[in-house]
């Protein structure tokens, strides 16, 4: 049984190595509605283990949202330097 000429992989360069260009269209491939990883392998003729490292590789981060604060000064100074718990305290 040959696989050779299946016509899957039209874009690939020779066995095993594939495009950047290509990796990140399969990786868009998974993340559209309705796509499975398992899917999308299976349909591109790659194993998932290798589409799931290019997914983790080519899926950009999501944006952390930073929130403004405001930062308070101390009323007391040197109160912010003592400590009233006595859970802190040496034991005896």
């Amino acid at each position: 049984m040959s696989y050779k000429n299946k016509g899957v992989n039209s874009d690939r360069q020779e066995k095993g190595y594939y495009s950047d260009e290509l990796k990140r269209r399969w990786v868009m491939a998974v993340s559209q509605p309705g796509a499975s990883l398992s899917k999308v392998a299976q349909q591109q003729g790659v194993s998932v283990s290798a589409l799931s490292k290019w997914c983790k590789q080519y899926r950009q981060p999501e944006a952390a949202t930073l929130l403004p604060i405001a930062i308070q000064p101390a009323e007391n100074p040197s109160a912010a330097t003592e400590t009233t718990d006595d859970s802190l305290a040496p034991q005896e």
